[in-house]
């Protein structure tokens, strides 16, 4: 099962945050307890659902972060809604999924959701450059990105699409935390969107996400210490020096 990100802000050192998590095709929620004979991770009824909150811890390194991971059953495909809540039930955040074999796909705001994208074929694009045909997903896809960034031909929301596609619009699920901090002229740059990939090219990108209001975002590579990665930053009417190399830690 593919390993789902739940990350959300708020403020630090607080306890009993959770998220929950309804499929909106029929409202159904994601259930947190075994009693009665329920499945851990399946979709119950609001009715019948026993517990819904999927606790959240708040992230050992960035004050006020608090992150779940869930991975316990396959989705089905279609929308879903994640609602983030402090203890009393008070929703804090909400986050619209599109889940495509069981993979999440967080289309940004602006972007329309493709509807014509079936597992590992693309039957129609628009809007980018050198645009693959149906059957040839990834390699094509990889060549159109190349060839995209380094002119921004694409706008940026096009491009984030892009690695959606690719299948690294995530934070990662490896075991030690990466964070990343991003300044512009010694301040914070908060809302840009970082691409960590394993080569110079940007052909091989594995995680990428958006900044907090500290500039930062934490990945979770699963990598080995002493790797080499390439961070990518892009952000409008803000230039930088692209790609940032670091190391795993």
């Amino acid at each position: 099962m593919s390993i789902k990100t739940l990350i959300v802000e708020d403020s630090p050192s607080l306890t009993g945050e959770y998220a929950y998590i309804e499929r909106m095709a029929d409202g159904y929620i994601l259930e947190n307890s075994a009693t009665g004979g329920h499945t851990l991770g399946a979709f119950y009824s609001q009715a019948t659902v026993n517990d819904k909150k999927i606790p959240m811890t708040e992230n050992a390194t960035l004050a006020g972060v608090y992150e779940v991971t869930e991975n316990r059953i396959t989705f089905n495909d279609g929308k879903y809604k994640v609602r983030y809540c402090e203890t009393d039930g008070t929703i804090i955040a909400s986050e619209d999924w599109d889940v495509l074999s069981d993979a999440v796909l967080n289309y940004p705001a602006g972007v329309a959701t493709p509807t014509n994208i079936t597992a590992g074929t693309i039957t129609n694009v628009t809007n980018l450059t050198n645009a693959p045909t149906a059957g040839d997903f990834t390699a094509t896809m990889k060549t159109s990105l190349q060839n995209a960034w380094p002119d921004m031909q694409t706008t940026i929301d096009e491009l984030e699409v892009l690695i959606e596609q690719l299948g690294a619009y995530t934070l990662g699920a490896g075991g030690t935390a990466q964070t990343y901090t991003l300044t512009v002229g010694g301040l914070p740059c908060e809302d840009a969107y970082v691409v960590m990939s394993t080569d110079i090219d940007m052909l091989n990108p594995i995680h990428s996400g958006r900044t907090n209001a500290l500039g930062q975002i934490t990945f979770y590579p699963n990598l080995p210490t002493g790797t080499t990665v390439y961070m990518w930053s892009f952000k409008a009417d803000t230039t930088f020096s692209n790609p940032d190399i670091e190391t795993i830690a």
